[in-house]
């Protein structure tokens, strides 16, 4: 049973790790993602600096506050053609609901989409559900995350493109439950589409005392599950998985991985073979665990393929205070030395006290973004930093290489947790603000 929910993010004992206290803890911002990386880019960026685009929103940003529920929290960003999707859950006492809201491209809502703008959905026999991902599926949307009726499960639900429900998905219901049969506790925390329409969900199970990677891949209309799947070969006791990309016909799952709880974690990554079976040729025997020298603890979060097929894999790292950082794997799992230092980077934003990197997208010309939240003295503000290819700070990008932004009006509750790129080159930076949905775009 969830016995206690937490609007406050401990930046020292970072994010991802309230996972780790399974179904006891949930913090009211469950913020993981991985529905935006594949998105169109532009073909030429360099002109995309790091300042505030005026002319979206409301001067650079959009806040919504969705009717009704209170508070809402968004994780995930996907755009649709010329609309933008965000995904979350919203407070509905007793418990939570899955929330939707569909933007057109010049950040107003887009009051043709479900009502008024926005969907939400409370899955039948659920008390608790939490959104942490989107994807689309030709022009279906799918909204994906963990549902607690007893016990907590895989989730997934899908919209038509107008925000309504599809019951032709797993008909007549339009959504799905999923509970592994050996499993105490399963958390969905990634969402991937495979060509051919089969859905991958992919997250943290509990076996016994420990945590291990799970994946689940559902038939195109959700009406049965193709493979189901706890690998448990990460030598680590407490594995915890936050992203899905799809490299080919392979499919890796990444996440962070530690014998002892909350310390000593470093980034692991596992790649499966087309069928779900380990990809033994992968790293070693099928993962990789890798841990970034300096760091007390690394909480890798997101994950994204490069057009060579470099890994590049992205989170947060404590060296003193939390920072940025990332590494790059070559496509099979070796680390890529030729990255950064020795295959990692981290940067450590001047003037905040904290910093929490939660996405990664990837330019068109090769340069790399990676989003969170950063404390400044108590107030949380969204930032980004940018990267040269070869894992330098690109300091042309907002000032010296990153660029900081408290949306006006806000206080301290400002969390970065998604990032996508517009076929213009421009960049939408998705989070919570004061408990509400919002969005800045960067030019």
């Amino acid at each position: 049973m969830k016995v206690l929910k937490l609007s406050l993010i401990l930046f020292l004992s970072l994010s991802s790790f309230t996972y780790c206290l399974g179904p006891l803890i949930k913090p009211i911002s469950l913020y993981y993602f991985l529905a935006n990386l594949f998105e169109p880019e532009a073909q030429n960026q360099e002109s995309i600096f790091g300042q505030i685009d005026p002319s979206f929103g409301d001067g650079g940003y959009k806040i919504f506050d969705i009717p009704g529920v209170s508070p809402d929290i968004a994780e995930s960003l996907v755009l649709k053609g010329d609309k933008i999707l965000q995904g979350g859950y919203c407070n509905n006492p007793p418990g939570s609901i899955f929330c939707l809201v569909q933007y057109d491209i010049s950040g107003n809502i887009d009051s043709s989409f479900g009502s008024g703008g926005y969907v939400t959905f409370d899955i039948p026999g659920s008390t608790y559900e939490y959104n942490t991902s989107l994807a689309l599926q030709g022009d279906k949307i799918i909204q994906s995350g963990e549902c607690y009726s007893g016990s907590s499960q895989f989730c997934l639900v899908r919209y038509k493109a107008d925000g309504s429900l599809d019951t032709s998905f797993n008909a007549p219901l339009g959504y799905r439950i999923y509970d592994f049969p050996t499993s105490s506790y399963d958390s969905a925390t990634a969402l991937a589409i495979q060509t051919n329409g089969y859905i991958l969900q992919g997250g943290i199970c509990q076996i016994g005392s420990n945590y291990n990677f799970c994946l689940t891949r559902y038939n195109p209309n959700g009406d049965g599950i193709d493979f189901s799947f706890i690998p448990n070969i990460i030598p680590e006791d407490f594995d915890y998985a936050f992203a899905l990309a799809l490299q080919g016909n392979k499919i890796l799952q990444s996440g962070f991985c530690t014998n002892d709880f909350l310390l000593n974690s470093k980034f692991c990554v596992m790649r499966y073979n087309s069928d779900g079976s380990i990809d033994n040729g992968f790293g070693s025997d099928g993962y990789v665990l890798y841990d970034i020298p300096f760091s007390n603890y690394d909480d890798a979060n997101s994950l994204i393929l490069q057009s060579d097929g470099k890994i590049i894999q992205g989170g947060t790292c404590y060296i003193f205070t939390n920072k940025f950082c990332i590494v790059r794997y070559n496509a099979d799992g070796s680390v890529d030395s030729t990255f950064g230092t020795n295959g990692y980077m981290f940067f450590d934003i001047p003037l905040p006290l904290n910093e929490q990197a939660r996405a990664i997208a990837l330019q068109t010309n090769g340069k790399i973004l990676q989003g969170g939240t950063c404390d400044i003295s108590g107030t949380y503000q969204f930032c980004i930093v940018r990267y040269n290819v070869d894992g330098s700070i690109d300091s042309t990008f907002g000032t010296n290489g990153y660029f900081i932004y408290q949306v006006p009006g806000t206080t301290s509750n400002t969390l970065g947790r998604s990032i996508v790129i517009q076929s213009d080159g421009k960049i939408l930076l998705g989070g919570t603000c004061d408990n509400k949905f919002c969005i800045v775009r960067i030019q």
